[in-house]
């Protein structure tokens, strides 16, 4: 994670300050378990953004699996 990382997925969050859509992934983890950590390449902002999916490694096994 960092300047070497590609950027985000098109079609994905866009800044709320500037409106760029050139992000980098800072934390798949943001402050709540709904949100990751994003960073605008363009302004240099650090904020969360909605997760596209929940799964992950501290995510439960579905019911009826053992992990």
């Amino acid at each position: 994670m960092g300047p070497d990382q590609p950027p985000l997925s098109s079609g994905g969050p866009a800044c709320p300050f500037c409106g760029s859509i050139e992000l980098e992934l800072i934390s798949p983890w943001g402050g709540q378990l709904i949100t990751s950590l994003v960073r605008c390449r363009a302004c240099g902002t650090d904020f969360e953004a909605i997760r596209d999916s929940l799964a992950g490694p501290c995510s439960p096994a579905p019911p009826g699996e053992q992990a």
